[in-house]
């Protein structure tokens, strides 16, 4: 489905899943490349600028969190950027791209103030709103971080450990997604720079410095992620070996029990030990006697 935003001689072009057909007609009306036309006939696998003759083309994928799967994955955007015209090109789910191209839209005033200062304008404010809509998406990452801290201090161990696994995936795929980027938007500056001209620079510095605030948030909310991991682990661990403690306290006690209750049970001479009607109360004091000396001795000991 092909979509279009006009102001005077500038156009964005919004293309929807386009079909073969649609994209040869893009070919045929802005001048693309077959390499280019070839690329957006399917999703790519990888982010990429590349400097044509008269447009940048430019592939970023954009994690977007998805529900069913429990995790972000990467959406595809295509941008073919020329002088008076910008083509977006877009394989999956993207809202922040809707929303953006909705709002122009409908208010012709801010279409008009952004097609005033040129199609490079509209596309640093398309990618600036790309990556201010990836820092939203890290929102749920934040509470869920907060839940799992919440569980830890509950001591929901088996809970919070599956918690841990399902937001590791989701930070991984994040970053699978977003790390690309850091040299894209870099290469993006240079040829910018020479493809709109010098007052473009401070707007294409920035769209990096927006790279990076999604970045270093990540690397963040990693470290944290890491960190409630380790603690997790760690009380794991100890309620492991509180566990094994008190059973092997419970092993030590009751072993030498046993083997006296086996020696008393002994049908054996001498029988001096035995015959008295006092016999079951002398083997019950001995008992006792040993539970309490051992009890008294791994409390000296600091052992429980």
């Amino acid at each position: 489905m092909i979509r279009e935003l006009k102001w005077h001689d500038k156009r964005w072009v919004y293309a929807d899943k386009p079909t073969w057909e649609e994209i040869e007609k893009l070919v045929e009306n802005y001048g693309i490349h077959p390499v280019v036309a070839e690329e957006l006939t399917h999703p790519s696998l990888r982010p990429k600028v590349d400097k044509f003759q008269n447009f940048i083309y430019l592939i970023l994928h954009f994690p977007v969190f998805d529900h069913e799967k429990r995790t972000s994955l990467g959406s595809e955007i295509d941008f073919i950027v020329g002088e008076d015209f910008l083509i977006t090109v877009r394989y999956d789910q993207d809202g922040a791209l809707t929303e953006f191209f909705n709002e122009l839209e409908l208010d012709k005033d801010e279409l008009a103030r952004l097609f005033s200062g040129g199609v490079g304008m509209v596309f640093y404010q398309l990618l600036t709103r790309l990556y201010d809509y990836a820092l939203r998406e890290l929102d749920h990452i934040k509470l869920k971080i907060d839940a799992i801290d919440d569980k830890l201090a509950a001591r929901e161990d088996e809970a919070t450990i599956q918690e841990i696994f399902f937001l590791r995936r989701d930070i991984l795929n994040f970053r699978r997604a977003i790390k690309p980027h850091e040299t894209v938007v870099a290469s993006l500056a240079s040829h910018g720079l020479n493809f709109f001209g010098k007052e473009m620079e401070p707007y294409l510095k920035d769209i990096i410095g927006e790279y990076y605030k999604v970045w270093n948030l990540l690397e963040n909310h990693k470290e944290t992620v890491e960190a409630l991991y380790d603690t997790n682990i760690s009380f794991i661990s100890m309620r492991s070996n509180e566990i094994m403690k008190r059973l092997t306290l419970m092993a030590f006690v009751t072993f030498p029990l046993t083997l006296i209750a086996a020696i008393f049970s002994m049908n054996i001479t001498p029988h001096q030990f035995f015959g008295s009607p006092y016999d079951f109360l002398i083997v019950l004091s001995v008992i006792i006697a040993s539970v309490l000396f051992m009890l008294i001795f791994f409390k000296r000991r600091k052992w429980f």
